[in-house]
């Protein structure tokens, strides 16, 4: 993947960009602590479905939208096989803290990808169903590597001498599927 200016400035945006400047409060006001424990526990489930194979679980976490695109179970997990190897089968996952872009909940988790490689994986949530009964969807997946995910977080630092940005959870890992 390249990595243009353009790319930069929206992981940057997207990730943490349009709320940075907002308290944490204001940023997720419309989103409660439940809402980010749900969320993480969709793609919780999704992974451990995608572990197992299970076509049909993982394509009941996907939005409506998702599930139109890909018709069926079957066409879903071949596509995760064939372009998402990092959460298809991760070695290893975590969260990282949650954003509201645009007022869509983003959820990043730091992969540990089969081939070694670490990424960030943005899932973008969508809640589904009729208010009290609603359930949250994965609405899409953006697999970032992980030195433009932090090389995005740099972007607009006041700072011009501040040092490399670290991994705030380095080797500190959800799960280790070894």
């Amino acid at each position: 993947m390249k990595l243009t200016k353009k790319r930069l400035l929206f992981l940057w945006m997207t990730c943490f960009g349009l709320t940075a400047g907002l308290p944490a409060a204001a940023q997720q006001s419309a989103m409660s602590e439940d809402d980010w424990i749900a969320i993480r526990a969709v793609i919780n489930a999704q992974i451990d479905a995608l572990l197992e194979d299970d076509a049909e679980t993982a394509f009941s976490y996907a939005s409506p939208a998702l599930r139109k695109l890909f018709q069926t179970p079957r066409q879903f997990i071949s596509m995760i096989r064939q372009n998402y190897a990092a959460v298809y089968r991760p070695r290893a996952f975590t969260f990282l803290p949650p954003s509201i872009v645009d007022d869509v909940p983003v959820q990043p988790g730091q992969v540990l990808a089969p081939d070694g490689n670490v990424v960030v994986a943005l899932y973008s949530m969508q809640r589904e169903g009729a208010a009290g009964s609603a359930e949250w969807k994965i609405n899409g997946c953006q697999l970032v590597p992980l030195n433009a995910f932090y090389a995005a977080l740099r972007v607009g630092r006041d700072d011009p001498v501040a040092g490399p940005v670290q991994s705030p959870i380095a080797g500190a890992f959800h799960f280790d599927r070894g």
